[in-house]
């Protein structure tokens, strides 16, 4: 109920649309209890499908399908933690809302809000990022940035969610730069030695690595992850066309 009031209070509100009927499958959850009475309290229509026949409900199902098939794509290439599928799945309705479908001729964004949506600012899903920390810009000659990857955009304030790699933690931010050409695990584990033990076992685990720590072939298990070879590392990366950061 709570998603449905925010819709109806902030973007129908707002762009000055209004709901008549909302259509559903049979769960509980939507033909009974807290949502069904904030229906009956706005004066919205509700039907739904007979139970067990999600065929009836057809747009919906197919959507959502979409959805989780990009949000799944995006997870497998960029080779984030599944653990951030929900993150996944916000970016994938945020760029698919961006895009005109088919039988269209403008992007649901410009059909709900009038305006054509502008796309300058989406970067690639889990691409490699350095956020500022103004903490450490009294550091004159240190780092005045951690590791990070994006996760998508905030709905609210108009800027980045980026996870932070050192802490684990997700940060909104505007004070990211991005390398739209490398991935997070494309870090280098000797230059970038923040990147924490769990990702590391991640990263190891969804990436094969070589005897000297090189991606691609079998890894000996009593090599430590952070004992790779920096020229190694560096001839990898030349070779996969990624030249490694400078500094």
């Amino acid at each position: 109920p709570r998603a449905l009031q925010e819709f109806l209070a902030d973007d129908c509100a707002r762009h000055g649309h209004s709901v008549a009927t909302v259509f559903s499958d049979h769960e509980n959850v939507f033909v009974k209890g807290e949502f069904r009475d904030l229906l009956l309290r706005r004066g919205i229509g509700s039907t739904a499908s007979a139970p067990y026949t999600q065929a009836r409900n057809g747009l919906a199902e197919r959507q959502f399908r979409t959805v989780f098939a990009l949000a799944r794509a995006m997870l497998r290439s960029a080779r984030v933690p599944t653990q951030l599928w929900t993150y996944a799945i916000q970016h994938a309705v945020y760029c698919s809302n961006r895009v005109v479908q088919a039988g269209m001729t403008a992007t649901p964004e410009e059909r709900w809000t009038g305006k054509k949506p502008n796309v300058g600012h989406l970067r690639p899903f889990g691409c490699l990022g350095y956020l500022w920390d103004p903490a450490l810009a009294k550091d004159k000659v240190g780092s005045h940035g951690h590791l990070c990857f994006l996760l998508g955009i905030a709905k609210l304030s108009n800027s980045y969610l980026v996870f932070k790699i050192e802490t684990e933690t997700v940060v909104e931010t505007v004070h990211v730069r991005f390398t739209e050409g490398r991935q997070w695990w494309q870090t280098d584990p000797v230059r970038d030695a923040d990147m924490s033990g769990r990702l590391v076992a991640q990263l190891q685990h969804q990436l094969p690595l070589t005897a000297s720590g090189i991606p691609g072939g079998e890894r000996d298990p009593a090599e430590p992850l952070l004992g790779v070879v920096q020229q190694e590392w560096d001839a990898w990366w030349r070779e996969h066309g990624d030249q490694p950061p400078s500094g």
